[in-house]
């Protein structure tokens, strides 16, 4: 890949890097407000649920980003995805994960809802986490 520069480190360093950078990103974050910190946060939530879904990221002026959505035919910008609110945007993404389990919808609902002890009780807020902990595995 062009402009990419591969490094080989073993896993010990690799994990003592990514503590690094963890603590060096927790360091920045400490002068800026809690809302701002959960908007930046939400925001990478968002572009990791995008790139599980494949959209196609693109540039919303100079210094924005984007990704071309089934929901309009233009791109909309990262701050304003609806993923955390809205069963809309969410069920999606659940779907997606049913496919690539290989589970009808009611299974993975089912899974879901066992790792975040939700006992089948389906709301957006536990099923958004749950999702989440999905792509962080």
């Amino acid at each position: 890949m062009r402009g990419t520069i591969l490094i080989k480190m073993n896993k010990k360093d690799l994990k003592t890097k990514v503590n690094q950078l963890n603590a060096e990103v927790t360091h920045e974050l400490n002068g800026v407000s809690r809302q701002v910190r959960d908007e930046i946060l939400e925001r990478l939530e968002n572009r990791q649920l995008c790139g599980l879904m494949g959209w196609k990221e693109v540039n919303v002026g100079e210094t924005q980003h984007g990704f071309i959505t089934p929901f309009s035919d233009k791109p909309y910008h990262i701050g304003y995805m609806r993923f955390k609110d809205s069963w809309d945007w969410l069920m999606p993404v659940v779907e997606k994960i049913a496919d690539i389990k290989s589970w009808s919808l009611n299974a993975t609902l089912e899974w879901l809802s066992e790792s975040q002890d939700m006992d089948g009780l389906y709301t957006k807020e536990d099923v958004y986490e749950a999702v989440l902990q999905f792509i962080l595995k």
